[in-house]
């Protein structure tokens, strides 16, 4: 992935100046072959030689025809992340080491391991500048896994490379969108499954699977595939992950049968039952099996079997 190989050096802004010579003489080595024909293919020009070649009139020249060799500082370690999302590292001992910003002349895959950076333009404050001032803004909403929150920014990109970056509020609809690709991702441990949610969910699976339509499956997994149906309506104000974990499902879930439907599930699978003592006793539908935990002596007087769902 040699654009142009004139020099040595991976710093070449000191050599630049001989490969503008080259150049003006139409003396053409063949390292730069390459980058000369793509130059005038993608300049519009073919009066290069005339230029006034120089690290000032080449670089905007490089930019325009690569803007995909760009390059950002990741780390103090010489990792970079190229416009399009690639990870490359510098040569060991590279003098453009100290700089943020290159642009990417000369750069190689080893067998195994990152890509390597062999020669670079450094790309200075001048020039981040006037990036940041010809880029437009762009709103940017996400989940940040460490903080378990969504947030929101107003950024300026070019390719991946962030330029410019502030907090911004993001908007209850963008919020709400972000929180359901999450829920559907996390939801088994974001959401609040209550023992008062299985034992409602339990209820109306115990239902469908006895009686079929009209009553729908409602199980936890049918429910994180389409959060927007059922939770995106509550979830006003929702921000984080403990919020989530504290909201209570269950009006949420109750809102999903209407109110005939509801007294329905209370007579075909009430959530406790009278016996003979007068107590009445809660029935246990959240291990598929209903499960009614009474004293022997309780049921005293019991004519017949208990029945649901009849």
């Amino acid at each position: 992935e040699n654009l142009a190989a004139p020099v040595n050096n991976p710093d070449l802004t000191a050599e630049i100046k001989v490969f503008a010579d080259k150049l003006r003489r139409h003396d053409q080595p063949t390292g730069t072959q390459k980058l000369w024909q793509q130059l005038q293919t993608k300049s519009g020009t073919t009066q290069l030689a005339a230029l006034q070649l120089n690290e000032k009139t080449l670089t905007p020249l490089l930019l325009a025809a690569f803007p995909d060799r760009i390059a950002c500082s990741r780390q103090a370690n010489g990792d970079y992340l190229l416009y399009g999302g690639r990870g490359a590292r510098l040569a060991a001992n590279s003098p453009v080491a100290k700089h943020s910003w290159l642009l990417v002349i000369k750069i190689h895959q080893p067998q195994q391991g990152t890509a390597i950076i062999d020669q670079a333009l450094p790309l200075g404050p001048e020039w981040l500048k006037e990036m940041q001032q010809k880029t437009a803004w762009q709103a940017e909403i996400r989940w940040d896994e460490g903080q378990q929150r969504v947030e929101g920014y107003r950024r300026k990109r070019l390719g991946v490379l962030k330029l410019q970056s502030q907090p911004c509020p993001p908007n209850a609809a963008a919020t709400g969108s972000v929180l359901c690709d999450v829920i559907r991702k996390q939801g088994e441990t974001l959401l609040n499954w209550s023992p008062q949610v299985d034992q409602f969910l339990g209820r109306l699976q115990l239902v469908h699977f006895t009686l079929g339509a009209p009553w729908p499956e409602i199980s936890r997994q049918s429910l994180l595939q389409e959060p927007e149906t059922w939770l995106l309506p509550w979830l006003s104000g929702i921000n984080r992950a403990v919020q989530l974990k504290k909201f209570d499902l269950l009006p949420a879930l109750q809102q999903r049968l209407d109110g005939r439907q509801l007294r329905q599930l209370d007579e075909l699978a009430p959530a406790r039952i009278k016996v003979p003592s007068g107590e009445e006793m809660k029935i246990d539908y959240r291990n598929q099996q209903p499960l009614l935990a009474v004293k022997l002596q309780q049921l005293f007087g019991l004519a017949t079997t208990p029945r649901i769902c009849r």
